[in-house]
């Protein structure tokens, strides 16, 4: 039985890893090119085997453990430029790019990351390639002004907790200086990771007074869709599980981040008009009554908010950024008025291209005497074409008491 269960195991981790393999975008340049072509996505599937580029990939581990009393933790380092704290992980080398004449020589990031690891821990933590290749990752591609393209990719994977005075003892009595990077090693709990994020900083306190900032490329990568989702799986269910529904379509996703961006919360959020947390305030319209009779011909008064204008960049309750929740999480996503208007220009010719296709479905060649035959052809109808389309595509929910403020 248990060879049974085995081989099922297999076949869905094997289905799995073939439909992340199965992008096309196999390298940098394939990912631009595509973007090029279509710059309105902002995150799409990544390839499992994806090929170095010297100075514009870089890859890492983002390395999660469970501490003596079970809870997770993740090992950062302080890094000896800049005074924050990153995983471990950098940038491909020169002699790792594919050789043209030996594609089955070609480096990947898996290799990159492999590398990193083993000089920056001094072998404590070393990860075979095909070993990372099997773990969930997270790409982030940036447009740097002066150094162009730059995507680093972070796998997530489980480890066992080595002590951080071990790792630093190793730092300190190595030979060579890419060995040498940090200036401590910590094991952080992951619901300090998970606050930062929620709230949209990077720097928290450890205990009473240590302060710990995060490495900002790698804040902008936890604070993706799916950095917020395995950051949430960790610390609620200790590990991220290829077998988790909620989790499957954020495994190995790129995500377009754009270079010292204000809010990293709303990348790969460009969902708008998601209400936002419910408040006492009541959306900015107008309030109208109407005297109606039921079908039993009782007199009844239908109070409804009518909203005669939304200025693009801002919700039905005047406000230019919202609360939206992810996997439980809140965050901040700021509302677009460019955005808005693309939105809106995108529905009015997708209208126009629906009145077209009802059109042509009416036949030609019948006359309106014909049509007036029927109970229900009004042709004193106020109905516009737009109430037209609403009351089709709404049904029985249509109110036209609702959209009295289109034309």
């Amino acid at each position: 039985m248990s060879r049974i269960v085995s081989l099922i195991h297999s076949i869905i981790l094997t289905a799995t890893f073939s439909s992340v393999h199965a992008s096309h975008l196999h390298d940098i340049d394939a990912v631009r090119g595509f973007l090029k072509d279509c710059p309105h996505y902002t995150s799409l599937p990544a390839s499992r085997l994806f090929t170095t580029t010297y100075k514009h990939t870089a890859a890492g581990v983002f390395h999660y453990a469970h501490d003596e009393s079970g809870a997770p933790v993740v090992l950062l380092g302080l890094r000896d430029d800049n005074g924050t704290y990153c995983n471990l992980g950098g940038m491909s080398n020169e002699d790792e790019v594919q050789e043209l004449d030996a594609p089955l020589m070609q480096s990947l990031l898996s290799k990159t990351a492999s590398r990193e690891v083993m000089e920056e821990s001094n072998g404590y933590y070393a990860h075979h390639p095909s070993d990372l290749e099997r773990q969930p990752f997270i790409d982030v591609l940036t447009e740097q002004p002066l150094k162009g393209a730059l995507l680093y990719r972070m796998y997530m994977k489980k480890v066992k907790k080595v002590d951080a005075a071990i790792l630093l003892q190793a730092s300190k009595e190595a030979h060579h200086s890419h060995n040498q990077e940090f200036l401590e090693f910590i094991w952080v709990p992951v619901e300090e990771i998970v606050g930062a994020v929620k709230k949209n900083c990077n720097t928290f306190l450890l205990g009473d007074d240590k302060s710990v900032s995060l490495f900002e490329p790698l804040f902008a990568t936890l604070c993706t869709p799916s950095g917020i989702a395995f950051l949430n799986a960790i610390h609620t269910k200790g590990m991220i599980s290829f077998f988790d529904k909620g989790l499957r379509a954020l495994h190995n996703r790129l995500y377009v981040v754009q270079e010292n961006a204000e809010n990293h919360t709303s990348l790969g959020s460009q969902v708008h008009w998601v209400l936002p947390e419910m408040r006492l305030e009541k959306p900015v319209a107008e309030l109208h009554y109407l005297d109606t009779l039921t079908p039993e011909g009782k007199r009844h008064t239908l109070r409804t908010y009518v909203v005669p204008t939304i200025a693009f960049g801002q919700n039905a309750w005047g406000q230019t950024s919202q609360v939206v929740r992810f996997n439980d999480l809140p965050f901040t996503t700021n509302l677009s008025a460019a955005l808005d208007h693309k939105i809106f220009c995108d529905a009015v010719a997708a209208h126009g291209a629906a009145m077209v296709e009802l059109k042509h479905k009416f036949p030609q060649t019948v006359e309106l005497p014909q049509l007036t035959e029927s109970a229900k052809w009004d042709a004193n109808s106020p109905l516009t074409i737009t109430r037209i389309h609403l009351r089709i595509v709404c049904n029985r929910q249509f109110n036209p008491i609702f959209f009295s403020y289109l034309k």
